[in-house]
């Protein structure tokens, strides 16, 4: 009896540690057909044939297609939180720290990634495809510290920064600005020099400078 117990357990653990191998390779290889195509041009029938699986086998993991790029998405801002965690930011202070982590931002971003979020901005622009998945990646995002909040918020503690400023507010604020430079200089950043007759890299590095400016302790608040 005990041995037909334990073998049921070894079983049901095998069947879901299958189910969740299977799950990560429909993810992984949906990420793959996404970064090599977009968005709009990746189907539900490329995702089943390329992972080698039926709709129905397709439909016992996923709901729609909208699911499959809502867990890309929140894996990437996975990676992009992790990669930052795992970094060694330079400096004596907070001040220098954000300092440090526009630099990898703006200048050591993978396009992919970048272009992938951008597609996504684009595509959910208006609204979530369903209540059940705009509580899922709300959750996901108002679930751990973001990095530049943190930040901001560490500045302010130790002096290296502003203390007049609502860490929340300039975190976010200072996200989106990244992101949406990397959006358009990493994307059209070949033609943007071209059409503006200024350098991609001018750019990022005035970015940073302005960032970093509107966060620092005025001079006269140094003295």
């Amino acid at each position: 009896m005990r041995k037909e117990y334990l073998f049921e357990i070894m079983w049901k653990e095998n069947l879901d540690q299958h189910r969740t191998q299977r799950r990560e390779d429909i993810i992984n290889t949906a990420k793959s057909l996404f970064m090599e195509r977009s968005l709009t041009e990746v189907t539900l029938k490329d995702i089943v044939e390329a992972c080698g699986i039926s709709k129905v086998t397709f439909y016992k993991y996923f709901t729609s297609i909208d699911e499959i790029i809502f867990e890309v998405e929140i894996d990437i801002l996975s990676q992009w939180v992790n990669r930052i965690r795992e970094t060694k930011l330079e400096g004596s202070n907070s001040y220098e720290r954000l300092a440090y982590l526009l630099k990898v931002q703006l200048l050591e971003a993978d396009i992919k990634m970048v272009r992938f979020t951008a597609m996504f901005d684009t595509l959910y622009q208006n609204n979530y495809p369903t209540p059940e998945l705009e509580k899922k990646f709300r959750a996901y995002l108002q679930g751990g510290s973001h990095p530049f909040v943190s930040l901001i918020q560490s500045g302010i503690q130790d002096g290296s920064m502003r203390q007049d400023m609502d860490a929340r507010e300039i975190g976010y604020t200072i996200s989106n600005i990244v992101m949406a430079s990397l959006h358009r200089n990493l994307l059209r950043g070949k033609l943007l020099e071209l059409d503006q007759k200024v350098k991609n890299s001018v750019v990022m590095q005035n970015t940073m400078d302005m960032i970093l400016n509107f966060v620092k302790v005025p001079s006269e608040t140094q003295a």
